[in-house]
């Protein structure tokens, strides 16, 4: 029988999509409408067999708009997620990469771009365990179909500060 997660991770509010980290660190969603906010991006650290009060993700990556479906990478230095109407995006929906920087914040998001994004809704980012593939869905041809990508794409998204040195 599904337990239900703690009165720290569920609240008064709408709690959903939920992304682990190996690490066990619980990312998610939570909508905060009553508070018109819209929905924000939080982690959850697990430590010492507990999950922890949950922590907004801030500014870089949650905004005044509607922040849904995160998924965070297996080494915890990307985070995938949808954005609604941002007005950098393509339509109503669209996809988005944050990564985390070395002190532990994460950069200023970004719009994944037109390999990705349409004038119609993306959502629910996933990358597949061996980090090859990117899937998501999408509305473009009038119901939701799934799409995949090479997951390269991500190294290209990531700011230059962020790139490794050779």
């Amino acid at each position: 029988k599904p337990e239900k997660f703690g009165s720290k991770i569920n609240t008064i509010y709408h709690e959903a999509y939920p992304s682990f980290a190996p690490s066990g660190d619980l990312y998610f969603f939570r909508d905060l409408e009553n508070e018109n906010q819209g929905c924000e991006i939080f982690v959850s650290i697990y430590q010492n067999g507990e999950f922890l009060s949950p922590e907004n993700l801030g500014s870089a990556v949650n905004s005044a708009k509607h922040e849904a479906d995160p998924f965070i990478s297996a080494n915890e230095l990307y985070l995938l997620f949808c954005v609604r109407d941002k007005a950098d995006g393509f339509g109503n929906n669209d996809l988005y990469v944050s990564f985390k920087k070395s002190d532990g914040s994460w950069s200023k998001s970004v719009n994944m771009g037109s390999t990705f994004n349409t004038d119609a809704e993306e959502i629910t980012p996933y990358v597949t365990a061996d980090g090859k593939y990117i899937f998501f869905s999408s509305n473009r041809t009038g119901h939701y179909d799934i799409y995949w990508v090479d997951a390269k794409i991500i190294e290209e998204l990531k700011p230059k500060e962020l790139k490794q040195k050779r």
